[in-house]
């Protein structure tokens, strides 16, 4: 509830997304375009959740590999990523007490880095459909007439 309640935007626009695009459509042919609609909506989130948990799921191991790796050759970077100095690991990664004891923080920072991997993957992804969108529309507005409803009477205008 408390969601609902500080996100108002979110459950007023979902609505409003699925009817603007149906507005040329006859009232025939409505039922089918919103079961279409919701279609592609939750098709488009299972291919995102899941295109989102592989990145996680595989990139996570390798990038403790790596960290561990980068680690084992004195690299500055990575052991201040971890919250140590470089001195202080010098022996920590050979022995097991102190293995164990890193291993918590070097997997927290790997699924850290695919994360951000992902949301990465997720930006570049936003921004190409943003930059297609506009092409697609002007092509689809060129070869298609221009029905105007008036949502109060339900008439059509067409007009070019």
């Amino acid at each position: 509830m408390w969601f609902a309640s500080t996100q108002p935007p979110y459950g007023t626009s979902m609505p409003q997304s699925g009817r603007r695009p149906q507005h040329h459509l006859p009232k025939t042919a409505i039922a089918n375009a919103s079961g279409l609609f919701n279609l592609m909506r939750n098709l488009g989130g299972a291919i995102g959740i899941a295109v989102i948990d592989t990145i996680i799921f595989t990139r996570a191991p390798e990038i403790a590999n790596s960290l561990v790796s980068r680690l084992g050759n004195g690299d500055m970077a990575a052991a201040q990523a971890l919250g140590f100095l470089p001195d202080d690991l010098g022996a920590a990664l050979l022995e097991p007490a102190k293995q164990a004891m890193l291993a918590p923080l070097i997997k927290r920072l790997a699924y850290v880095d695919a994360i951000n991997e992902a949301w990465a993957v997720v930006a570049v992804a936003t921004l190409i459909v943003l930059v297609i969108t506009p092409l697609a529309r002007g092509a689809a507005n060129a070869n298609s007439e221009r029905i105007e409803v008036d949502p109060i009477r339900g008439t059509r205008d067409r007009w070019n």
